[in-house]
């Protein structure tokens, strides 16, 4: 460069030294990228290895004469614990068991791409699972030229790839193929995301999809051309719109001239939210921001809760402290007994809460506690006062003790009508000039502290295996006599609320079912022979379990315990341990750990120095419950009508009574109705209650007498 420095030789050195070291790091990366997918196939291959232990299992059994093989019985063990051991889903799981049976038996060369680490898992697992449906002919015929698509394409080529080849070689097994997929596999599923957002996926035929793809461009079109949202988001509300029943979408142009502006009074109302929403009452008064959560376990920030809840109706839920420090001095037994003595001892508090809704904002909330609503107002009053509150409950958590509470409690609903006022001036910075003694409910770590905690406790059941059978093996919670309803299997209304809002889930281990979803599990069995002597319908004996894992523990694949501090602990046949612990509850490990006796079946006559008490049994009553009769615990899952109406009121000719305030609507009512939307909200509501009241009566005829 004339009269200057010509640097752009040393530049080029720069970069070749740059270029020199990037192609080392991209070898380590390919190297490393291999060793994962040889990772991969060692683990495919070992589950497959652990499906045909146990398949063999149960050929031995044959083999020997002392039984007969249940081979449906052998891929259940499989699916329960792999899914744990590998902390996946049983989905995920099943998936791979289907990949590592069909690498072994059809794919052979798939199998030694991958086991050589020539390919990763999403390329196997797309080549197994669509060729699952082919027959050998079809895979043995194209397997080459599927495994040389799969080296130099990614997962969505490659899938099309196979069914041209597939097609190619046989169009009527494939035709076929996808028509039973179009019929098996069509779903639609809600997947949470890790940013507050969820992703809708729907499984359809593609001329179904090209159906829907002009509909949500057709919602989008509704709008003006100010809008601010791109077509992207406006076909994310177009979903909204077709969930809601409108077809249209408002627009957010904001401006005078709007040509679309005032379209939604031509339309019908939207439809309100169907959702369940679990927040504290602190929260929706603005003087805490804990999240909300849904029933499946779903976050929701404080601003969305407090929004939905203007346009809500709200249920009480009165919760206890779990008193973490004398369970761990060796009254552990006492935190669960406590639960159903304080529940009857606040039935006239939640009473008086209820008549005095429009006096204290806080008595009627979504999640309450049971502190008094009135305490913070006090501690604002007075700081000293609420110091010395903390101070004298300071003994009741130490910082390695997560705060843990349990539901004991649910009121009625009411709509959401005096909280609502209350509702408006809510802010954020409230919460951070609260006394300590609110303030100490919020402290940070107790996911720390609860993982700590429930490492400790299984440490410790691995040198007691006495621990695992949990506080109550009797299943009667404490009790020395069944409280009302124990010894009915049906469970209450209230106590399916109750359940639920201590697990919002279904509580195998890694399991994401919702609650709601679930099925409502006795941990130890009821006794429908002897119901005084099996495992009681309350809420330290029940759980929520999904009709897969329900069946596992029906089938004694795994046991079921629960733990103070109200944790589930699961062991499987094999030994395997894990623990879930409650929605807002801890594990406890006592000091002192004494289990109940077995309880001993009840003897025809008892006798002291003193008297004689002689058991008289119905000699009507069978003395072993019917083969093959036993109800279903899906018919005991709370009805629509129990749900959304009333778990009380079911009587005909009442709910008939148009003076009722809760009735179902007659045939006349429907002829009446002046438009088709009130037509078919009574149709609905008349539907329902009939549906209700079929399950009621199923429910009767397997009430045991004299219960």
């Amino acid at each position: 460069m004339p009269g200057g420095v010509d640097n752009s030789g040393e530049a080029d050195a720069i970069r070749r030294a740059a270029d020199a070291e990037a192609s080392e790091l991209l070898a380590t990366l390919a190297s490393n990228r291999r060793a994962e997918n040889i990772a991969a196939a060692t683990m495919v291959h070992n589950l497959h290895a652990l499906f045909e232990l146990r398949f063999c299992t149960e050929a031995d059994i044959h083999e020997s004469g002392d039984g007969e093989p249940d081979i449906a019985l052998a891929k259940r063990t499989v699916q329960c614990e792999a899914s744990v051991a590998l902390s996946l889903s049983r989905t995920v799981t099943s998936d791979m068991m289907t990949i590592g049976e069909q690498l072994a038996w059809r794919l052979p060369a798939v199998d030694g791409a991958f086991t050589a680490g020539d390919i990763d898992y999403p390329r196997v697992r797309t080549i197994a699972l669509v060729l699952e449906k082919a027959s050998d002919d079809t895979v043995h015929a194209i397997e080459d030229d599927v495994l040389a698509t799969a080296l130099h394409t990614t997962v969505g080529p490659l899938r099309d790839r196979i069914w041209s080849l597939w097609i190619e070689h046989d169009p009527d097994e494939a035709a076929a193929a996808r028509k039973k997929v179009e019929s098996e596999e069509r779903r639609a599923d809600v997947i949470r995301g890790d940013d507050g957002m969820a992703t809708l996926r729907a499984r359809m035929s593609s001329l179904e999809g090209a159906e829907i793809n002009a509909v949500l461009d057709e919602l989008a079109g509704t709008v003006c051309s100010r809008d601010p949202r791109t077509k992207k988001q406006l076909r994310g509300y177009a979903v909204m719109a077709l969930v809601y029943r409108q077809d249209f979408i408002a627009c957010m142009c904001e401006t005078d001239v709007c040509p679309v502006n005032g379209q939604q009074e031509h339309h019908s109302k939207r439809r309100p939210h169907l959702l369940q929403v679990t927040v504290d009452i602190e929260t929706l008064l603005g003087l805490t921001d804990r999240p909300a959560t849904l029933s499946d376990g779903t976050i929701l920030d404080p601003d969305t809760a407090r929004r939905l809840a203007g346009d809500s109706r709200l249920q009480m839920i009165l919760t206890e402290l779990i008193e973490d420090i004398r369970a761990e001095e060796g009254h552990g037994n006492k935190a669960d007994e406590s639960a159903d003595d304080t529940a009857e001892d606040v039935d006239s508090a939640v009473a008086q809460e209820e008549h005095s809704g429009s006096e204290r904002a806080g008595s009627e909330n979504a999640c309450g506690t049971d502190e008094p609503d009135d305490t913070a107002a006090a501690d604002h009053e007075n700081p000293s006062a609420a110091e010395d509150v903390a101070e004298q409950t300071a003994h009741h958590s130490t910082d390695h003790r997560p705060i843990a509470y349990r539901p004991i409690k649910r009121g009625r609903i009411h709509p959401v009508g005096p909280l609502s006022a209350a509702l408006i001036p809510c802010t954020t910075s409230i919460s951070r000039s609260l006394p300590r003694a609110v303030r100490r409910r919020l402290r940070p770590g107790r996911d720390v502290a609860l993982s700590e905690m429930i490492s400790r406790f299984l440490d410790a059941a691995a040198a007691d295996p006495a621990l695992a059978k949990g506080i109550h093996p009797d299943g009667h919670g404490g009790h020395t006599e069944p409280p009302p309803g124990a010894l009915t299997y049906r469970p209450t209304a209230e106590l399916v609320a109750l359940t639920r809002a201590t697990f919002s889930t279904c509580t195998f281990p890694g399991c994401s079912v919702p609650a709601a979803a679930c099925e409502i599990d006795h941990i130890v069995p009821f006794d429908h022979t002897n119901p005084r002597a099996g495992g009681w319908t309350i809420r330290a004996n029940v759980q929520p379990l999904c009709h897969f894992h329900h069946q596992a523990k029906t089938l004694k694949l795994w046991a079921a315990a629960r733990l103070a501090g109200d944790a589930i602990i699961w062991t499987s046949t094999s030994g395997l341990q894990r623990i879930t612990p409650s929605n807002y509850g801890t594990v406890l490990v006592p000091d002192t750990f004494v289990h109940n006796r077995k309880p001993r079946p009840l003897p025809a006559t008892i006798e002291d120095e003193r008297s004689a008490a002689v058991l008289v049994v119905d000699e009507e009553r069978p003395t072993e419950p019917p083969p093959d009769d036993e109800p279903s615990d899906e018919l005991y899952e709370p009805t629509w009508w129990e749900q959304n109406i009333t778990d009380t009121d079911t009587d005909w000719g009442r709910l008939l009574n148009p003076e009722t305030v809760t009735n179902v609507p007659t045939l006349g009512d429907i002829a009446r109705a002046r438009t088709s939307q009130e037509r078919d909200d009574a149709v609905y509501l008349r539907e329902r209650f009939l549906e209700h009241r079929a399950i009621v009566t199923a429910r009767e005829n397997y009430r045991p007498p004299p219960f």
